[in-house]
């Protein structure tokens, strides 16, 4: 898509309750890696990953069943080896989330949480005019924020689309295509809000594409 920027937005740490809430006591790296809008609700769904200490992943889960914020909260994974916790929750508190899920070519890379600065980073991939929307909305709230970095998106015809890239990663993150695999068709596509059909197919071409690009690459440095 043209006209496509990936920016790096710096702010001070409000978009999350729930995510203050359970860093304000142990040390943990949180990452939001999607989230979306709730068709016909006020709120969102967002599929997260807290790192942490091994011996704290059942205390986090328990702060996580607590919190106020958090409705249909669901672990996917827990990994006590490498003190890994993968979800997914709703909530109606994230203010800023509301915003950027509504435009029709924003797309979220992560969102990381740093408790050493107190600021959240997000990685949005989207068009020029929907980069305008946003800034304008958050000066009209009062969110003061840092464009840390900007971009032009780089596309050509034979790449992976946006979305298909999207996808690919976040199943790559979510361990779809580990040995065994840690996420299923079924609850991948569930996150997505996809059908399990339509997301094996996209998942299909897009590594097909990937394969190729590959060995193009590799052709070319072989002459």
């Amino acid at each position: 898509m043209p006209g496509m920027k990936e920016v790096v937005i710096k702010m001070k740490m409000t978009p999350h309750t729930w995510v203050r809430k359970i860093i304000s006591e142990d040390p943990l790296q949180v990452r939001i890696l999607d989230c979306r809008s709730i068709q016909g609700k006020d709120g969102v769904i967002e599929l997260f990953e807290i790192r942490t200490d091994g011996k704290n992943v059942d205390k986090i889960i328990e702060k996580l069943k607590k919190c106020g914020e958090i409705y249909d909260l669901e672990i996917l994974d827990k990994d006590y080896r490498r003190g890994e916790i993968v979800g997914t929750l709703k909530t109606t508190h994230c203010d800023v989330c509301k915003h950027f899920t509504h435009l029709p070519d924003c797309f979220l890379g992560s969102a990381d949480y740093e408790l050493r600065d107190g600021y959240v980073y997000w990685k949005l991939l989207l068009t020029n005019e929907d980069l305008k929307l946003l800034l304008k909305k958050f000066e009209e709230m009062g969110v003061e924020i840092e464009i840390e970095e900007m971009s032009s998106y780089e596309h050509h015809e034979d790449s992976l689309t946006v979305k298909q890239e999207q996808i690919v990663k976040l199943a790559w993150e979510m361990g779809y295509f580990d040995t065994p695999r840690r996420i299923s068709l079924k609850k991948l596509s569930e996150i997505l809000g996809i059908s399990a059909p339509t997301l094996s197919e996209i998942l299909r071409r897009g590594l097909r594409k990937i394969v190729k690009e590959y060995f193009e690459k590799v052709s070319r440095r072989k002459r």
